[in-house]
C-alpha cells in the first residue's frame, strides 16, 4: 500500500472512531439522561393513574426496549448493512426523543421512550459489532474498554444537560437528544460502505443440556447486576428529592458526580483484577453498592450525601465490566457469546422487573426501594463465597470485561 493510500485508510479509521464515540451518546442519553426531570415529570402528571409507575417506566422502558432490539441487530446488518442501520437508529433516536417535548401525555410519551430505547438498543449491539470485527487487535481491545469508559462520560453529560434544561420546564429536557444531529452528516461519511460487518466464523460444536444450565449463575449475576446499576438513575434522583434535594440541576450535579466515580472505578477494573479474582470483584462491588444504598436511606443528612454515593459507585462502577468477564468465564467461544448475551439480556431487564415487582407490592416510596435495591446485593453477594474471591487471581492477558 502506497503513502496516500495509508494515510486515507488512517484518516477513514479516525473518522470512524470520532463518529463511533458519538454514537456511544446515544444509549447513554437514552438510559440516564433522563433522571434529573423524573420528579418533575411525575409532578406535572400526578392526576393520571399510574403516574409513579409510569414516570419510572420512562427511564426502566429501556431494559425491554434492549431484549426486543438486540437480538435483531444481526438481521439487520446482514440486510441493510452499518451505515443504513447507523443512519437508521439516529434518526429515530432524534425524532422520539424530540417527541417528548410535545406529548401531550404519559402513555404517549412511555411510547416514544420505548421507541427510542429500541434505536438506542441497536445502535449500541452495531457499534460494538463494528469494533469487534473491524477494529485490529490490541485497538479493538482498548475500544471495549474505551466503550464503557466512554458511556458513563456521556450519561454525566446528558444528566448535566437535562437538569440544567428542566430547570426551565422539565420538556425542554428531551433536546438533549439534539446532541446527536452532528451523526446525519458523520455516519454516511465514516461509513461509506453498505454491507455488513463480517461474522466470526462459527465452530460447529455439540450442544447438551449441561453447556446451557452452566449458563443460569450468568443470567441470574446479569439480574441482580442491572437491578442495582440500572436502578440508580431511577431511584437516586427520587430518594435525593425526597431528602430535600429539588432543584433538578443540583439532582444532575450529584448524579454526574456518582456517574464520574463509577467511571473511574471502571477505569481501574483492571488492576482490580490483578488482586481478586471475577467472583472476588462480583462479592466486594455487590457488598459495597448495597451498603451505598442502605446508607441513603438511614443517613439522609446533607453532609453524607457525597460519601454515600462515592460507596454506590465503587460497587456499581465494578459490577458492570465483571459481568462479561462472569459471564464468559466458561465455555468455548460460541458458549461464551451466548452466556454474555444471556447475562446482558437480564442486566437490562432487571431495572423494569424490579420496578413491576415494587409496583405489584404497591411500593412507591424511593427509601423502601433503595432499601429493596440493597437487598438484592445480599444473594449477589452470596453467590460468590463458594467460588473463593481470593483466588486464581487474573493474569494481565485475561480480558477485564
Amino acid at each position: 500500500m502506497d503513502d496516500s493510500a495509508a494515510a486515507s485508510g488512517q484518516r477513514g479509521q479516525l473518522l470512524s472512531s470520532i463518529t463511533i464515540a458519538l454514537l456511544i451518546y446515544i444509549p447513554a442519553a437514552s438510559a440516564a439522561g433522563l433522571g434529573p426531570a423524573l420528579p418533575q415529570i411525575r409532578a406535572h402528571f400526578a392526576g393520571t393513574p399510574g403516574a409513579d409507575f409510569l414516570t419510572k417506566a420512562l427511564v426502566t422502558v429501556f431494559g425491554i426496549s434492549a431484549l426486543i432490539g438486540s437480538p435483531l441487530t444481526g438481521r439487520m446488518l446482514k440486510r441493510w448493512g452499518v451505515r443504513r442501520v447507523f443512519m437508521g437508529t439516529v434518526i429515530v433516536s432524534l425524532l422520539s426523543g424530540l417527541a417528548g417535548v410535545v406529548s401531550p401525555n404519559l402513555e404517549i410519551l412511555l411510547f416514544t421512550r420505548f421507541v427510542g430505547g429500541l434505536a438506542s438498543a441497536v445502535c449500541a449491539t452495531a457499534y460494538y459489532t463494528y469494533v469487534l470485527t473491524r477494529f485490529p487487535p490490541g485497538k479493538r481491545e482498548r475500544w471495549l474498554g474505551f466503550i464503557s469508559t466512554l458511556g458513563s462520560v456521556w450519561a454525566i453529560v446528558a444528566s448535566m444537560l437535562a437538569g440544567e434544561l428542566a430547570h426551565h420546564s422539565w420538556r425542554l429536557a428531551f433536546l438533549i437528544n439534539l446532541v446527536a444531529l452532528p451523526l446525519l452528516v458523520l455516519v454516511p461519511l465514516a461509513f461509506r460502505e453498505i454491507v455488513a460487518p463480517d461474522p466470526a466464523p462459527a465452530t460447529p460444536v455439540a450442544r447438551g443440556p449441561a453447556s446451557f444450565a452452566r449458563m443460569t449463575p450468568a443470567a441470574i449475576v446479569g439480574l441482580l447486576s442491572g437491578a442495582i446499576v440500572m436502578g440508580s438513575a431511577v431511584y437516586v434522583p427520587f430518594q435525593l428529592s425526597a431528602t430535600g434535594v429539588a432543584d433538578p440541576r443540583m439532582l444532575a450535579r450529584y448524579y454526574a458526580f456518582y456517574s464520574i466515580i463509577s467511571a473511574i472505578t471502571a477505569l481501574l477494573y483492571g488492576n482490580v483484577r490483578r488482586f481478586l479474582a471475577v467472583p472476588g470483584v462480583n462479592f466486594f462491588a455487590f457488598t459495597t453498592a448495597g451498603l451505598g444504598y442502605m446508607s441513603l436511606v438511614l443517613w439522609p443528612a446533607p453532609g453524607l450525601r457525597l460519601a454515600e454515593l462515592t460507596v454506590l459507585a465503587l460497587g456499581a462502577g465494578l459490577l458492570t465490566p465483571n459481568l462479561a468477564a462472569f459471564a464468559g468465564r466458561r465455555g468455548d467461544a460460541i458458549e461464551k457469546a451466548q452466556a454474555i448475551g444471556i447475562a446482558k439480556a437480564g442486566y437490562f431487564a432487571a431495572a423494569f422487573a424490579f420496578q413491576a415487582v415494587m409496583g405489584i407490592l404497591a411500593i412507591h416510596a424511593a427509601g423502601t426501594s433503595l432499601i429493596a435495591l440493597s437487598l438484592i446485593a445480599i444473594p449477589g453477594a452470596l453467590m460468590m463465597v463458594a467460588g473463593k474471591p481470593m483466588a486464581a487471581r487474573t493474569p494481565a492477558l485475561e480480558p477485564a470485561a
